[in-house]
């Protein structure tokens, strides 16, 4: 999973980086999903999405990690 996937002006894309990246994006949106049911709902609600989002962005982030070696 070193293979270069794109490189150009000095970014070098890995699939880890992708790892990293998608890991990074999901652990973010889950505010955004949050946020959204809250205002939908016109009360604070955690919905399950957002819990599912923590655990696969934190694994996804986690495993870039320890075996990205970047």
């Amino acid at each position: 999973m070193d293979q270069i996937i794109f490189q150009a002006w000095g970014l070098v894309i890995t699939p880890w980086k992708l790892i990293g990246y998608g890991g990074t994006l999901l652990f973010t949106g889950r505010w955004f999903v949050q946020m959204y049911t809250t205002r939908k709902r016109r009360r604070v609600h955690m919905p399950v999405a957002f819990w599912w989002m923590s655990i696969v962005g934190s694994l996804m982030a986690l495993s870039y990690f320890v075996f990205g070696k970047n």
